[in-house]
């Protein structure tokens, strides 16, 4: 969402964040701090995982999730400060529910954006809060705002809902980079992550092992939950970070190893590079499932243990995956950019 407000900015509008921790301050554009954290966020998605444990169906267990347990304590923090400094619109994410009732409650439009592609439980997360809340039932949204791949669209949108396309823009704060040991071509460099909320100190750990005793150089963002030391022996060639600067990191390897986050996921696009998915959670397995169908990636064993195979096979310029993945490249880059879609906020109001 920040390549759009950086446009809104540059059009001339005021433009904030309502945002929680870590993120305050941290930004391009002003943050509003509000009372919903990173740990609010972990614990409910910690239930979330629990109840699918269970045999809780996964688009039940992430309507609640978004629809209920993340959306009302998003709902109480907003509502102090709508009703002080109400916004001339509202754009939220699309499995942000709580944002729009919050809206809706002082008579403020908004659109959605959708952060993720549209998955089984999309319909049931906003039908699922405007029932606790029929106050807001009667907010027709306003079309939204779609950076997604059609690539990745293997579910419709609800009827109600009428996407514009939006060209994704990574972006990424200021992070660590490596001083690579060899130089660019020598042997294959990659990038290893598993995102900020499903890592896995032992997937990481043997992934990154692997890698190495095939040649490989690796850098390794570990994310906020775990430590260097959680990962076991490192070897060299095998760059540890808490985090990086995603967006420039990924202009200097051959492939992208992750969890097939959606954000990794627009990066790996962006630069047309090929990828080896370790999915874990939520949306990870539908792009896992789509990218494969694509040709653009291949998905390795969750517990990473087979990661060094797949990546000397992908990492090669005549690779298969390689060659789609600049073809979804080109898909990308004909999506209108954040400049143009800022212009249909203005109509919008």
């Amino acid at each position: 969402m920040v390549p759009l407000a950086l446009a809104c900015r540059q059009a001339g509008h005021d433009v904030a964040f309502a945002i929680g921790a870590p993120f305050i301050d941290r930004l391009p554009v002003p943050t509003v701090p509000i009372a919903v954290s990173a740990e609010t966020v972990h614990d409910a998605s910690a239930r979330a995982e629990a109840r699918m444990a269970a045999g809780t169906p996964p688009h039940v267990a992430l309507t609640d999730l978004f629809g209920t347990d993340l959306a009302e304590p998003t709902l109480a923090a907003l509502q102090p400060l709508f009703t002080d400094r109400p916004p001339d619109l509202v754009v939220t994410d699309g499995s942000n529910p709580g944002a729009a009732v919050a809206a809706a409650q002082v008579g403020v439009p908004h659109v959605w954006f959708s952060v993720t592609a549209p998955h089984p439980a999309t319909a049931g997360i906003r039908t699922h809060t405007f029932a606790r809340h029929p106050e807001a039932g009667a907010l027709v949204p306003r079309p939204g705002f779609d950076p997604t791949l059609a690539v990745l669209q293997h579910e419709k949108y609800p009827e109600d809902l009428h996407p514009v396309p939006l060209r994704p823009e990574p972006w990424s704060p200021d992070g660590d980079l490596p001083v690579w040991t060899t130089p660019r071509g020598q042997r294959p460099r990659a990038l290893l992550t598993l995102g900020t909320e499903f890592n896995d100190a032992q997937v990481l750990g043997r992934a990154a092992r692997g890698l190495a005793a095939e040649g490989v150089e690796v850098l390794l963002a570990l994310g906020p939950r775990i430590d260097e030391a959680d990962l076991g022996a490192v070897p060299d060639g095998v760059h540890v970070r808490r985090f990086v600067q995603q967006r420039r990191a990924l202009g200097q390897v051959d492939v992208v190893v992750h969890h097939g986050g959606s954000g990794t996921v627009v990066g790996a696009v962006t630069n047309g590079l090929p990828q080896v998915l370790l999915p874990q959670g939520a949306d990870q397995f539908w792009n896992t499932e789509c990218l494969v169908s694509a040709g653009a990636a291949v998905r390795a064993e969750s517990d990473g243990s087979d990661v060094a195979a797949a990546v000397l096979a992908v990492s090669t310029d005549r690779s298969a995956q390689r060659s789609a993945a600049q073809r979804l490249r080109e898909q990308l880059e004909s999506m209108p950019p954040a400049a143009t879609v800022a212009e249909r906020l203005e109509e919008l109001t």
